[in-house]
C-alpha cells in the first residue's frame, strides 16, 4: 500500500467504521438534497448517530420536488455492512447536515490522539507516520520514510501523519487533500510534537474552494508567509474547508 513503508497495522475500531458511515450519510443526504430539490433532509435520531452504525437509518425529507427513492451513496454504506437498511419518511429530521458535520470534527480528534505517540519517534527520527480511514471504515498506521509518507490512490475518508517540526502543511499536503475532498472524503490532518491541524470540509466541496485550496497550495510552494498565516489565522479556506487546531 506503501512505498518503502515498513509497518502496516490495523486499528479499526467503532470511531472509524462510525466516521466511514457519517461521509456515507453526508455524501448521500447531499446528493438527495440536489436530486429531489428538497428543503429539508436528515435524519430521525432518538439519542446519537452511533445508534445507527450497523442499524436501520430513518431519513426524513421534507419540501422535495417527489418523494426520494433511491438513498445513493447510502446504499453504499449497506453493501460495506456499515449499514443494515435505510428508508424514508416524510418528517421532522432531528439529526441534520451541520450536526453531521459536527460529529466529523468531533471524531477527527481520534485521528490526532492515535498519532501522538509516534510524533516523538518523527522529532527524533525523521520518520513520519499516517493514520488512515478507508471508505469501508478499516483504518491503518502506516510507515513512510524521512520526511515524507505517500500512498497510492486508495478512497479514503481521512488521512492524518506526523511532522518533525510544526503543522504547516506543505504544498503535497494540500494536493493530496484535494484528492480526498474530490473523491468525497473529509479532509487530512497533521500531528506534531508542538501541535495538530486538521484540514476538514464542513460542507459541499464547490468550486469555490477548490480554487481558495489551489491559491493556498501556490501560497506554500512561494513560502509566502503572509498568505499562509492569512488562512491560518481565518481558520477558513473557501466556502466550506475549515482550519481545526487542537
Amino acid at each position: 500500500m506503501v512505498a518503502s513503508r515498513k509497518v502496516e497495522f490495523e486499528v479499526t475500531s467503532s470511531w472509524t467504521e462510525l466516521l466511514a458511515l457519517i461521509n456515507y450519510l453526508v455524501n448521500g443526504l447531499e446528493s438527495i438534497t440536489a436530486e429531489y430539490e428538497c428543503t429539508k433532509v436528515g435524519l430521525d435520531i432518538t439519542e446519537d448517530i452511533s445508534e445507527v452504525l450497523r442499524g436501520t437509518a430513518r431519513i426524513c425529507y421534507v419540501g422535495c420536488n417527489e418523494r426520494p427513492s433511491e438513498g445513493f451513496e447510502i446504499s453504499e454504506a449497506v453493501k460495506a455492512g456499515l449499514l443494515r437498511s435505510y428508508v424514508f419518511s416524510y418528517c421532522e429530521p432531528t439529526f441534520r447536515l451541520p450536526d453531521l458535520y459536527s460529529e466529523v470534527a468531533k471524531l477527527f480528534s481520534n485521528a490526532v490522539s492515535y498519532l501522538r505517540p509516534y510524533a516523538l519517534r518523527t522529532r527524533l527520527e525523521g520518520i513520519e507516520y499516517m493514520l488512515i480511514v478507508l471508505s469501508d471504515g478499516r483504518a491503518f498506521i502506516l510507515e513512510g520514510g524521512r520526511r515524507r509518507v505517500s500512498i497510492p490512490y486508495l478512497k479514503t475518508v481521512i488521512s492524518s501523519h506526523t511532522h518533525p517540526h510544526g503543522c504547516i502543511p506543505s504544498p503535497h499536503d494540500v494536493r493530496s487533500l484535494i484528492h480526498v475532498l474530490l473523491d468525497g472524503g473529509f479532509g487530512i490532518g497533521i500531528v506534531s510534537m508542538e501541535c495538530a491541524l486538521g484540514l476538514l470540509r464542513l460542507g459541499p466541496f464547490t468550486e469555490e474552494d477548490y480554487i481558495a485550496l489551489t491559491k493556498f497550495r501556490s501560497a506554500l510552494s512561494r513560502r509566502d508567509s503572509n498568505a499562509i498565516s492569512e488562512v491560518i489565522n481565518s481558520r477558513s479556506i473557501g466556502k466550506s474547508v475549515r482550519v481545526i487546531l487542537w
